[in-house]
């Protein structure tokens, strides 16, 4: 499930976008336009809350990336974390938060049916969507199991002391749950 392209391109992209090299803004966000909108669209359901979210969140990685510094997390991460924070506060209000986007003085754009189905298409572009998808499909205990093992690489001693099991039964939690994506990816039943 790891990234399709350098990490430190996407890097290299941020730090002269934040330096105001408009132009590697927009490959960044052309390189993640996908995963952003499938990350929302799966968390909310509907494509246009999605493409409002995602408009707010390349606002707000827009205006953040002057402070962004490269670090142990890939940069897709770092946006995907921004999307999280927009996703939280439409959540906690109930409406799609709007600050990055008037901060810089970006009108809403109505959407019609057609951009909706843009945005459901654009959604499956995504190369990690079938995974994302079925990993969240996991039942909780498999899903965190799974996630810090084979997505963070976390030692067997910390999956077993988050998910607060034995070592034993961390390792049978990521194998059932790796068994149901294999069953799923491979268009089988769970």
């Amino acid at each position: 499930m790891g990234p399709r392209r350098n990490d430190r391109d996407d890097d290299a992209l941020l730090l002269a976008a934040g330096a105001g090299d408009a132009d590697a803004f927009r490959v960044f966000y052309r390189n993640h336009v996908a995963a952003v909108i499938g990350f929302l669209l799966r968390r909310c359901g509907d494509a246009e809350t999605a493409a409002e979210l995602a408009g707010e969140t390349f606002a707000a990685a827009l205006i953040a990336c002057p402070r962004y510094r490269p670090g142990a997390a890939p940069a897709r991460d770092w946006l995907l974390r921004i999307a999280l924070r927009a996703l939280g506060e439409h959540r906690r209000s109930g409406r799609v938060p709007t600050a990055a986007r008037r901060q810089l003085a970006m009108q809403r754009i109505a959407l019609t049916e057609q951009d909706l189905r843009r945005v459901e298409q654009l959604a499956l572009l995504d190369p990690d969507a079938a995974i994302l998808h079925a990993v969240d499909e996991l039942e909780e205990t498999q899903r965190a199991a799974v996630i810090a093992r084979v997505v963070e690489e976390r030692e067997w001693a910390d999956v077993a002391a988050e998910l607060a099991c034995s070592e034993a039964a961390a390792r049978t939690h990521v194998s059932s749950g790796l068994a149901q994506l294999r069953r799923r990816l491979a268009g089988g039943t769970a």
